[in-house]
């Protein structure tokens, strides 16, 4: 009984670590205004799309970017 109680426990555990795991931002940056506006706040900035910076942005407080599978452009002109 103890065996395969624990046989599936550890099945259990194996399967669980498999599923991957998404943690969903609040606040999900979808433009360039809101990238802006993101950056100068500082803090988390997790990416909804591809974003294409056209202007310079001074970032004085401390940023994670969290591209979360999207890109970044910064486009010099």
């Amino acid at each position: 009984m103890k065996k395969t109680l624990m046989s599936m426990i550890l099945s259990l555990s194996m399967v669980l670590t498999a599923v991957p795991m998404t943690v969903m931002a609040e606040d999900v940056i979808d433009t360039e205004e809101e990238l802006i506006a993101a950056l100068e706040a500082g803090g988390e900035v997790t990416l909804g799309g591809d974003i294409e910076l056209y202007t310079f942005v001074k970032v004085d407080k401390d940023v994670v970017l969290d591209l979360n599978g999207h890109t970044y452009y910064y486009v010099i002109l």
